[in-house]
Formats: C-alpha cells, sequence, structure tokens
C-alpha cells in the first residue's frame, strides 16, 4: 500500500524515546511521530507529513490515541 502526505493511517506505538516515538504504519512501514512518551503497543491514529527517503523514515502527526487498546495494554 502506497502512503501519500495527508493519507490517514492507523499504527502502533514500537519504540517509545524522550523525543518522540517510532510506529508501525498498517501496511508495515516504519515511521516516526515527535509526540510524548507512549507505551509500547498502544494503538493510535496518525497522518502521514513526509514519506520515506533513503535517509530517514517516514514522518507523521499523531492525531489520536486509541483508548481502546491503551487501556488493555
Amino acid at each position: 500500500m502506497e502512503l501519500n502526505i495527508r493519507d490517514s493511517v492507523m499504527a502502533t506505538v514500537s519504540c517509545s524515546t524522550s523525543k518522540g516515538v517510532y510506529v508501525e504504519l498498517e501496511n508495515g512501514q516504519s515511521a516516526y511521530a515527535v509526540f510524548d512518551r507512549l507505551p509500547v503497543g498502544t494503538g493510535v491514529y496518525c497522518t502521514v507529513l513526509k514519506k520515506a527517503t533513503e535517509r530517514w523514515l517516514t514522518l507523521v502527526s499523531i492525531d489520536s490515541v486509541r483508548y481502546d487498546e491503551f487501556s488493555a495494554a
């Protein structure tokens, strides 16, 4: 599945750092978002801001946290 800028996708947090979070998109791609720490496995809805290049991951903004999955984690 090819992602375009401004596409909305579901994702799962795969790693959380002090600077942001790494997420696994629904199509299997890895992406990065500047966001406060979230537990690994948390589901989020996000929007694609920049496509991936050879050097950088896809940049996304987290629009909302899926609380049904957040409370179960």
